[in-house]
């Protein structure tokens, strides 16, 4: 990876144990990809993209990520111990970190409890931009550091190597754009946003949505237009 995320510490594990089984299971949760809202609907309802097309410019594809270099975005219930963190880079290229603990999972040799995690890189095709806000791209290729299944002991924690959640080969996401109207955007992101929006009328990050497996990823940047 060009830069190797941390491992999940096992301090910060603890301090979340309160939270840490309630929020297991929330990550599965699904919801409608398609918001019933009285704006202009696209004709595909299949694609959960922004609604309204009216005044379209033209953006060069490629530049999306070239803008979004280095953006860092989560994955993430925001009240449990799991969660997925996702970095993007200009050629395409991404690397990532899932964690799910389980502080309740404990056991001889590892005290601390489990966690589920996953290290991975790969890359993205070229986005295609589908209107002012939005825009299409598939997940080319995606390989974990550990393979999947396999686990071991460390520092009192029993790590169980996984598959990401959120992400994986193949899958076609969303980007959305800061300065998209939340109200045109698909319920199923929403779910998943709501806590970073904080009452905002229009995006002020990057978001990223995997409406197949209704994953809503956040830019940790706040970006006002």
């Amino acid at each position: 990876m060009k830069k190797t995320l941390k491992t999940f510490a096992v301090v910060s594990a603890m301090s979340i144990m309160a939270v840490a089984i309630a929020g297991c299971g929330s990550r599965n949760a699904t919801q409608s990809g398609v918001s019933q809202i009285d704006t202009p609907l696209i004709t595909d309802t299949a694609n959960p993209v922004y609604k309204d097309d009216s005044d379209m410019t033209t953006t060069v594809k490629d530049s999306i990520l070239k803008k979004m270099d280095g953006e860092t975005f989560y994955f993430s219930s925001g009240a449990g111990g799991w969660a997925t963190e996702l970095k993007v880079y200009a050629d395409g290229t991404f690397e990532g970190h899932y964690y799910d603990s389980d502080m309740g999972d404990r056991g001889t040799g590892y005290p601390n409890g489990t966690q589920y995690d996953s290290e991975f890189k790969g890359k993205f095709s070229v986005p295609e931009q589908v209107n002012n806000y939005s825009y299409s791209m598939k997940v080319e290729n995606i390989e974990t550091d550990k393979m999947a299944g396999t686990e071991e002991i460390k520092d009192g924690v029993k790590y169980v190597y996984t598959e990401p959640v959120g992400i994986k080969d193949g899958a076609k996401l969303y980007i959305y754009i800061p300065g998209a109207s939340v109200s045109s955007l698909p319920e199923g992101y929403i779910s998943w946003a709501q806590m970073s929006l904080k009452g905002d009328d229009k995006l002020t990050f990057y978001g990223i949505y995997n409406e197949k497996d209704n994953a809503g990823f956040v830019g940790n940047t706040t970006i006002r237009e």
